[in-house]
């Protein structure tokens, strides 16, 4: 397996979670192993992940370094009925980072119709939310993704080059606000016009109150050969505070050197309008030992506030 394929799995990640998952191999988490199945009806996947961090703002340096989480998630098929429970444990404790149902009915197959229900992630974002999708170690300055969400989700996938996502919850951002009092909204478009180009955009916004917060996330990939190029920009409008307004981007490239070394270079930033701009850059490095275990590096200059991040990860999966 090449290294793009071990650290990302399909672009496709993340667009529906349900029929599209099956239509076109889609994966939140793209582990090189297989899973394990312990039963007809029930399998596991997860990983381990560790990491060596040091870091200097002039002033002070420190050296961290440890089991950074451990994850095994519960994929449960019953047919038309699947379920997914995934178990994480953080520095901080054990927590369940994903809970849901998902009904494919099968006469609808046509237009790949699923209905999810339970706690799961948001769609948004070129960056995935776990370590084994990233192609480099951190995530990008000022990254304003939602993250996981209750709430109740609907996708068709009409064709294998268009996918659509629509989905309500009580909050978009705050995964542990359960009132549905007040609604929050996320939707999304993909398209994959050519084998090599894969696009999504998406807007979510929520009543905040006294204001309407919201998100305009868009972003695009094309990978030929060896070379993997990504853009993205979210436009942020009432972020925290009426009236608050601003601006996420990254720009990234890829290069499997082999089928098991490969080098990533990153450019992101954040512009508030209540802050100055906050901009890094990222080279990092890529090791996949074997199907199983990777070895990263990741050396991270912040341009604005003059730090630098320096760090060796590896990830085990299985």
């Amino acid at each position: 397996m090449s290294l793009s394929s071990y650290r990302r799995g399909a672009v496709w990640q993340g667009v529906a979670g349900m029929a599209l998952s099956a239509a076109l191999s889609l994966s939140l988490v793209a582990p090189a192993a297989g899973e394990i199945e312990l039963a007809d009806n029930l399998t596991i996947d997860g990983f381990i992940d560790m990491s060596t961090v040091f870091a200097d703002d002039g002033d002070d340096s420190t050296v961290t370094g440890g089991v950074d989480q451990m994850e095994v998630d519960f994929h449960l098929d019953f047919g038309e009925m699947t379920a997914r429970i995934d178990i994480n444990s953080l520095p901080t404790g054990v927590e369940m980072e994903e809970a849901h149902v998902v009904y494919t009915p099968e006469d609808m197959k046509d237009i790949g119709l699923s209905v999810k229900v339970g706690r799961f992630l948001s769609t948004f974002g070129w960056e995935t939310a776990e370590p084994t999708g990233l192609y480099q170690f951190s995530v990008s300055e000022g990254i304003p993704y939602p993250g996981y969400q209750n709430g109740v989700a609907v996708s068709v996938a009409p064709d294998e080059k268009v996918g659509l996502y629509v989905a309500a919850m009580p909050s978009v951002w705050d995964v542990t606000e359960t009132d549905w009092e007040t609604i929050g909204f996320e939707g999304q478009v993909a398209v994959m016009p050519v084998p090599e180009v894969t696009a999504k955009v998406g807007f979510a916004a929520e009543d905040m109150g006294d204001y309407y917060q919201s998100e305009l996330n868009a972003w695009a990939t094309f990978t030929t050969g060896d070379l993997t190029l990504a853009g993205e920009i979210d436009l942020l409008s009432n972020w925290g505070a009426d009236g608050e307004a601003g601006l996420h981007f990254l720009g990234m490239a890829n290069y499997a050197l082999t089928e098991k070394l490969g080098v990533t270079g990153r450019f992101s930033g954040i512009d508030m309008d209540s802050a100055e701009t906050s901009t890094e850059v990222t080279v990092s490095p890529g090791y996949a030992v074997n199907d199983n275990w990777f070895l990263l590096a990741e050396f991270r200059r912040n341009l604005d506030a003059e730090t630098t991040q320096v760090a060796v990860e590896q990830i085990f999966t299985f």
